[in-house]
């Protein structure tokens, strides 16, 4: 019995808590709602403009008065100029990202994050996305993008990857008072979304729509009057089926779905999701990591989900881009970025308007010279197809005229001096009100910026092709002036999709870039976004976001080959040196494929000076060995010359051998003379030899004979 009195009580109490919680839940809703309520009356006025100038887009038939007494009249032909000069300015260029860190040990990393910001952006339906923001940014003067995280999405061995979305004017709301883009605080993002959706995405917090839920408003499922702008003039009837009764749960039952994208008192992002009084999704705190076991987030007591703060690494992790390592264990803070701009939503204007978000649109610019082109127009064809023939009848015969005159196109003109009728032609000038027309369009085209010669319109007079081209070239540095809104806008993107990439990424992500010359593979992970400064502290690397498509440069695949042939013609893709210091030009300006250029030219100018380096090379090896058998045949020339001398030497010694063997002998026989005379003279009687001893020489040698 006690077992069942505490089931009682508990089940009480938790009834109790649920309806607390349920209204605390409503509550809240109204306070959302009433901010939502004055954003919603502060874009009255901007809603209603966007319509008119989406009606005048297509074709608007209707027109101000001509006189003061008639009502607004329907042209018979629909003018088309805005159409017309918005179409002819499209840009299908999507600017490139270019990301560059600020300490250039970062380069690596900071290129790899680039590498897969590019990929993720390619597989984004880009080019349609930028087809329908061009014309609705130039229509309305504003345009909306909103990036987020796709969890969806399933890749090999990584899971979600960033998404861009383009959101209409209509759909984007902001706080009531804010004038800045760049200083608004909270964005409302509002879509009709059917029940089967909301299910699917909102669990069962969705099952309160029909009791709660706001029914959807068809105004921000169209734009316009299609009344107005239709070929036959019938005003079609649409049956939307969605637009069920508001209790409905039919999964075809459509709901008001309003985002709100906020800051909070720590300047953190945060998200709210809501429909009437029933509120579907909150996500404080958005870019924080949650805690969550067994695929299930995990709250505290108070039913808050836990945030986590740091990322352990489980194993080490080598860097892939320098020579270090982050071991295991190693705590990283989760990367939180702060401000309005880590806000998703992005507004891109046409031409800045001071003290308002929306931004000046070309229909703006346009629409009295569009009026008065209807009027000058509709007064032309009234003229020629009612011609300019006039009827002139007796007012006193009255009744007997008008039973002959029924005709509606003949101008019938009641008189008091006419017999009967009288026909007299009021023919005009035709060529005044066309050259009337001629200067309102060129009183356009003055003010657009979009010539006669930019849209590929046979000239009014003969020009040389260096004068059109001339005047091309002005249009599009007038044109180009937008082009810096949309750099700005990609800048922003570029920056929330590297918010989303190092937020909520896990793990290796292969990517695959083709813009090269041979297409380039390799895998991201965002821990190569870490080092450690000098006091060992694991920091984020910084770096900056730009963008290389600058105003003026060809960027679709007919200009570009233009560009490339002139360039061609011109010789500026040989491999010089004055070439390669204009292409590092061309590449810090941002031009198309610049880098790809220049890479091949700084290898043709590589390949070139390892030819030159080998030809000296062998010069040089050819000049050394001549200047080597030079000097060996010099060194066998000084050897000959030196075995010449050393024969001479030797002949030498050997004549003044001789010479001495000669004068020794000579010497010798001299003295075994002077012994045998001296034996003589001893022989001699001793006065005979006295005798012989007194003689001079010449005497004894003539004594003795001549001996």
């Amino acid at each position: 019995m006690l077992e069942i009195l505490k089931n009682v009580v508990e089940a009480s109490k938790n009834k109790i808590q649920k309806n607390k919680d349920a209204k605390d839940m409503v509550n809240k809703a109204r306070l959302l709602n009433d901010e939502f309520d004055l954003a919603k009356l502060e874009k009255v006025q901007w809603d209603a403009k966007f319509d008119r100038e989406e009606t005048i887009y297509m074709g608007d038939r209707k027109f101000g008065n001509i006189y003061s007494e008639s009502a607004a009249d329907d042209a018979r032909t629909a003018v088309r100029v805005s159409q017309a000069f918005i179409e002819a300015q499209i840009d299908l260029s999507i600017p490139d990202a270019v990301f560059k860190p600020v300490s250039q040990d970062d380069e690596s990393a900071v290129k790899e994050l680039q590498s897969e910001v590019d990929y993720c952006l390619r597989s984004n339906d880009l080019d349609e996305m930028n087809s329908l923001s061009e014309r609705e940014v130039k229509k309305y003067g504003m345009v909306a993008y909103k990036v987020l995280w796709d969890n969806n999405y399933i890749g090999a061995g990584y899971r979600g990857r960033p998404q861009v979305i383009c959101i209409h004017p209509k759909n984007i709301l902001w706080a009531s008072g804010t004038t800045d883009r760049n200083k608004c605080r909270c964005w409302y993002h509002v879509e009709n979304e059917t029940y089967a959706e909301c299910i699917k995405r909102y669990g069962d917090a969705s099952k309160s729509l029909p009791r709660l839920g706001e029914i959807a408003d068809i105004d921000y499922d169209k734009v316009g009057s299609v009344e107005e702008t239709n070929v036959n003039g019938t005003n079609d009837v649409n049956v939307n089926p969605d637009l069920v009764s508001r209790n409905s749960n039919h999964p075809l039952a459509k709901y008001v779905i309003v985002e709100k994208w906020y800051l909070d008192d720590d300047d953190e992002c945060c998200m709210t999701t809501f429909s009437g009084d029933c509120v579907l999704l909150e996500v404080p705190k958005f870019y924080h990591r949650r805690k969550y076991e067994n695929e299930e987030y995990v709250k505290d007591e108070n039913g808050n989900e836990v945030l986590e703060e740091k990322e352990i690494v489980e194993e080490d992790y080598k860097f892939q881009t320098r020579e270090e390592m982050l071991s295991a264990g190693t705590e990283v803070t989760y990367y939180r970025p702060r401000g309005t701009k880590s806000i998703p939503i992005i507004i891109q204007n046409n031409i800045p308007r001071s003290k308002a978000i929306p931004g000046i649109s070309d229909i703006e610019r346009t629409y009295d010279y569009e009026q008065s082109m209807k009027k000058v127009l509709y007064k032309h064809e009234e003229r020629m197809l009612k011609g300019n023939t006039k009827i002139l009848y007796n007012k006193m015969q009255e009744e007997e005229a008008s039973g002959m005159l029924d005709n509606d196109d003949l101008n019938i003109i009641p008189v008091v001096d006419v017999n009967n009728f009288k026909v007299v032609d009021f023919k005009a000038d035709d060529r005044m009100t066309l050259e009337f027309y001629e200067f309102l369009l060129n009183q356009l085209q003055f003010q657009t910026g979009v010539t006669a010669s930019f849209q590929g319109m046979p000239q009014g007079e003969a020009k040389s092709g260096k004068a059109i081209q001339s005047l091309v070239n002005q249009t599009a540095e007038k044109i180009s002036l937008k082009v810096s809104e949309k750099n700005m806008t990609y800048k922003r993107i570029y920056r929330l999709m590297c918010n989303f990439i190092l937020c909520f990424s896990d793990g290796d992500r292969p990517y695959r870039l083709d813009n090269t010359l041979q297409p380039e593979y390799g895998t991201f992970n965002k821990l190569d976004m870490v080092k450690r400064d000098q006091s060992g502290n694991v920091m984020w690397i910084d770096w900056d976001v730009e963008v290389s498509a600058e105003q003026g440069f060809p960027k679709t695949k007919t200009a570009m080959m233009e560009m490339i042939l002139e360039l061609a013609g011109g010789g500026y893709f040989e491999p010089t040196p004055v070439n390669l210091l204009l292409w590092q030009t061309l590449v810090k300006l941002g031009f198309p494929n610049a880098e790809s250029i220049l890479q091949s030219i700084q290898n043709e100018l590589k390949n070139q000076a390892m030819i030159q380096q080998q030809q000296m090379q062998q010069q040089q090896m050819q000049q050394q060995q001549a200047e080597q058998q030079t000097q060996q045949q010099a060194m066998e020339q000084q050897a000959l010359e030196q075995q010449k001398m050393q024969e001479q030497q030797v002949d030498k010694q050997l004549d003044r051998q001789l010479k001495q063997q000669r004068l020794q002998q000579g010497q010798d026989k001299e003295s075994e003379k002077q012994q045998q005379l001296m034996a003589v003279i001893q022989q001699l009687p001793p006065d005979i030899r006295e005798a012989f001893l007194n003689m001079t020489p010449e005497q004894q040698v003539e004594a003795l004979g001549g001996m």
